[in-house]
């Protein structure tokens, strides 16, 4: 009896102990096939608007727009992978975030990024942000990015 809970409770220990444990699960089930046009898309990102396209233990995808600067960004079991669709905008990325706050188990924002670098995006390009990074995206006024951002567990 004694070696039947110590296993269980290795076994448990080890279950806890790995990054899903760690942040928030994503509980939907596999999706079936769909299709979403460019037009879709924009409809549901009227304004600064995200829209959450498939959501998954594993991976979600999102379809987002901003005309406005974001907030510092950091995910801590999430890799950020960004198709731009439309539009520009300036990525500055890693660094160190300032300001940092928890806003849900895993996910950080911040007021700035000290030591990042900054590029400019534009329709087609294609960001691999891993995680742990910080991030921001800088819109120029009278200007406005739309992408798509596939996340995937680290």
């Amino acid at each position: 009896m004694k070696t039947k809970s110590i296993s269980a409770g290795l076994i448990l220990a080890v279950l806890l102990a790995t990054p899903a444990a760690a942040a928030t699960v994503h509980k939907t089930p596999v999706d079936v096939f769909h299709r979403w046009t460019d037009k879709d898309l924009l409809g549901l990102t009227v304004g600064d608007k995200s829209a959450v396209l498939s959501d998954h233990e594993t991976f979600w995808i999102e379809t987002l727009a901003r005309g406005k600067n974001g907030q510092v960004e950091l995910h801590d079991h999430w890799n950020d992978n960004i198709v731009v669709q439309q539009g520009e905008a300036t990525l500055t990325y890693g660094g160190k975030m300032t300001g940092g706050k928890e806003i849900e188990p895993g996910n950080w924002r911040g007021t700035a990024i000290t030591g990042g670098e900054s590029l400019t995006l534009h329709a087609g390009d294609v960001v691999v942000i891993p995680s742990g990074m910080p991030h921001l995206f800088s819109v120029e006024k009278g200007k406005s990015i739309r992408y798509l951002v596939f996340k995937s567990r680290q």
